[in-house]
C-alpha cells in the first residue's frame, strides 16, 4: 500500500484494519505530538510511535479498549474539561 501515491503510514493502518488486520496502531504525528503533551514520552518519534503507543497500553486489537477510544477520552479532558467549572452539570 505504501507504493500508492498519497498512502503512508497513518492511512495503511486504517486500511489495513478495515480488512481485518490489526497488526498496527494507526499513528501520525499528532499522536506522537499527544505521547509527548499528556504522557510525557519526549522520547516518542515518528519512527518508535508504534513502540510507544504499545507501553501506554494502546493496542491495535479490536477486542481491546481501543486505540481510538482511549485517545479520545484523553482529549476531551484536555480540549473539553478546562472549559466547564467542576461543580457544573454540564448534562442539564
Amino acid at each position: 500500500m505504501h507504493g500508492c501515491t498519497g498512502v503512508g503510514p497513518f492511512t495503511a493502518a486504517n486500511m489495513l484494519q478495515l480488512l481485518g488486520h490489526y497488526s498496527r496502531i494507526p499513528c501520525d504525528s499528532e499522536t506522537v505530538r499527544h505521547l509527548h503533551k499528556v504522557h510525557n514520552l519526549q522520547s516518542c518519534t515518528l519512527a518508535n510511535v508504534q513502540h510507544h503507543a504499545q507501553q501506554v497500553g494502546w493496542s491495535p486489537a479490536p477486542s481491546c479498549a481501543t486505540f481510538g477510544v482511549a485517545l479520545c477520552a484523553e482529549l476531551s479532558f484536555i480540549l473539553v474539561v478546562p472549559f466547564f467549572k467542576l461543580d457544573e452539570n454540564v448534562c442539564e
